[in-house]
This record gives C-alpha cells, sequence and structure tokens, in this order.
C-alpha cells in the first residue's frame, strides 16, 4: 500500500498559516566586524582593552537583528507536563510553527528572545516538520519565571 500525498502539501499549509498566523518575531545577535577603536589579542580573539567603549571589550561588534516572520501559535499552560515513560516533560509555555527557511535553525540557535503577543519568550528547542521534504519548523518556547504576568 502506496501512501501518496497532495503535491500542493505546503501551499495548503501555508494558506492556513496566512489565515490564522500571528507575527513573531527573533530577536538575534550575529558578530560583525573587527572593533576598529582597539586591537584584538589573537589568542583568545577577545579585545586587549576590557574598557573599550565601542565593543565593550568582545573585540568585534555585535548586531543586534530581527527576523519576523507568520506563525501557527499553540499556548499552553505555565507547568504543563506531559507524562512519558522516561518521566515528566515539560511542554513549555508556547510551541510556534512557521515556514522552513535554510536560514532559520541559525537564527534560532542565536537568537536572544521571541517576542510572541507581546510577550518574551526563550528558546528550547524545535523541530524540523514536513511530508516528503522540510516545509515547516515548530519551535518550542517558553517564559521566564521572573517576567511571567
Amino acid at each position: 500500500m502506496n501512501i501518496t500525498f497532495p503535491s500542493d502539501t505546503k501551499e495548503i499549509i501555508d494558506k492556513i498559516r496566512t489565515v490564522i498566523g500571528r507575527n513573531v518575531d527573533i530577536h538575534y545577535t550575529t558578530s560583525g566586524a573587527v572593533c576598529t577603536t582597539c586591537d584584538v589579542d589573537p589568542i583568545t580573539g577577545r579585545s586587549f582593552n576590557p574598557f573599550c567603549p565601542v565593543c565593550s571589550g568582545l573585540g568585534y561588534i555585535e548586531n543586534y537583528l530581527t527576523y519576523s516572520g507568520l506563525a501557527h501559535v499553540r499556548w499552553t499552560n505555565v507547568g504543563d507536563s506531559y507524562n512519558s515513560p522516561s518521566g515528566d516533560i515539560d511542554t513549555g509555555n508556547c510551541v510556534v510553527t512557521m515556514e522552513y527557511v535554510e536560514t532559520l535553525p541559525a537564527i534560532i540557535d542565536t537568537s536572544d528572545y521571541f517576542l510572541v503577543d507581546d510577550i518574551k519568550l526563550y528558546y528550547i528547542e524545535y523541530d524540523l516538520r514536513g511530508v516528503q521534504e522540510i516545509n515547516r519548523i515548530a519551535i518550542k518556547l517558553q517564559q521566564s519565571p521572573r517576567e511571567q504576568r
């Protein structure tokens, strides 16, 4: 028995996300150019001047960027967990499912925080999903206990 999937599966999922999706902002950091005002130690890769006013002693200038995308957002209750044979697994506060783009896993891995429904959330893990080819990415997020309303 062969299982066949519609050839337009990705287009259908994208249309659903367009109707029910909400904007999600991923705030992430990339290291940019080497600092021009201080010298960098070739061994440590850090600045010789820990008090450099431009790079704060990092030796390079960080770029703070935002990636915005449409996502299907599912909220869970704080402290919800799934009872599995290996023990209780925390399900987090939120799962967002976005369209898969090649650069998205690297952006997620360097993310500082996510902004979902004006709430600051932090990355826990992600899962690539799709039929025959990867077409979406589900990202598990959690709110910091100190920042909960």
